[in-house]
């Protein structure tokens, strides 16, 4: 018996070999064939190629073209191609600084002027006018830190009222924050850095929307978004610890006032319709834009609030957030 039981083993394990080994050279077939396929497989759609802005040479028009891929204007149908060397731009980017930054896509908004009774009750558009940003741009993911400023201003220089490495620095003025920009653009070797028109930073704030804040019409939703007097322990927070909005920026509204670039006028957008628009020429005060920690969240309407100030005033609610041109 047990001699027979050894030859049924011989016997089978004489069978198996081919077996086994016709399985092997399947697998390696099947292996190389899987390889073969994708490489020669398109990419996902998520990881489709990124598209960059082409100003239209017939009729000045902004198109999204993608590199390699000719197309025609979408408003005169002028054949359009993506010029050597134009690069798509990145979503996000860290600077050397390590400031991070995301990319905020043209694009156009409607501004409305609301008119408000003295008890807060009634509220109805007196105008409004679309408002165009004809070009890519990147805006600081948050507020600038207190250790941001004394990286590039020195030891010494945090003029904060409430003190943290990642709190937004605060008790800034307008001309405080261009220097700041001028020290940080000659420390990298280039001017790039700035703070944004108020034109950029309400489309930046509307995030493509058309609600009265760029997640919803609910006011009580604001405070997940945002640090005010009702949440805010009468302080500011570190950056970052509320929900961003859909392009990715954090405390938009809330935390501190945020300096732009922009002259007050007693009308920034005279025209029906603008491209750009850089605010007034001169004047006496600057703006800030989105709240505070010290302000109520209600009333906000449409994601609107500003200040103004001059250019020299400081408080401990007052900060920025910067800019970045790209090269495009």
């Amino acid at each position: 018996m047990e001699s027979l039981i050894i030859l049924l083993v011989s016997l089978l394990a004489i069978l198996a070999v081919p077996i086994i080994g016709l399985m092997i050279s399947r697998l390696i077939a099947g292996d190389r064939e899987r390889r073969r396929l994708s490489a020669e497989a398109p990419a996902e759609t998520g990881a489709a190629p990124a598209a960059v802005e082409v100003n239209c040479t017939g009729c000045g028009a902004v198109n999204q073209l993608i590199p390699g891929q000719p197309g025609d204007c979408e408003y005169c149908d002028t054949p359009l191609s993506v010029p050597a060397g134009l690069k798509p731009l990145k979503a996000a980017f860290t600077s050397p600084s390590g400031l991070e930054f995301v990319l905020i896509p043209a694009g156009a908004f409607i501004r409305r002027e609301i008119f408000q009774d003295d008890f807060g009750e009634k509220k109805k558009v007196l105008r409004q006018r679309v408002v165009n940003i004809s070009r890519p741009f990147y805006l600081g993911k948050y507020l600038v830190t207190q250790e941001q400023w004394v990286a590039v201003m020195g030891p010494g220089s945090n003029p904060s009222a409430f003190k943290g490495r990642v709190n937004p620095v605060e008790n800034i003025s307008w001309n405080e924050a261009q220097l700041f920009i001028q020290k940080l653009n000659q420390k990298e070797g280039r001017v790039k850095y700035r703070l944004p028109t108020e034109a950029e930073w309400e489309h930046a704030s509307r995030a493509g929307s058309d609600t009265a804040w760029f997640y919803d019409d609910k006011e009580e939703l604001l405070r997940e978004y945002g640090w005010f007097a009702e949440n805010s322990q009468s302080s500011t927070h570190p950056v970052g610890l509320k929900k961003p909005h859909p392009w990715g920026l954090y405390d938009i509204f809330g935390n501190v006032w945020e300096w732009v670039a922009d002259w007050a006028g007693a009308d920034s957008y005279s025209e029906e319709e603008q491209t750009d628009p850089p605010g007034p020429a001169t004047g006496s005060d600057r703006v800030a834009m989105g709240g505070a920690f010290d302000r109520t969240a209600s009333g906000y309407y449409r994601g609107l609030s500003s200040i103004c100030a001059q250019p020299e005033y400081r408080d401990r609610d007052l900060g920025f957030r910067l800019a970045f041109s790209p090269d495009n």
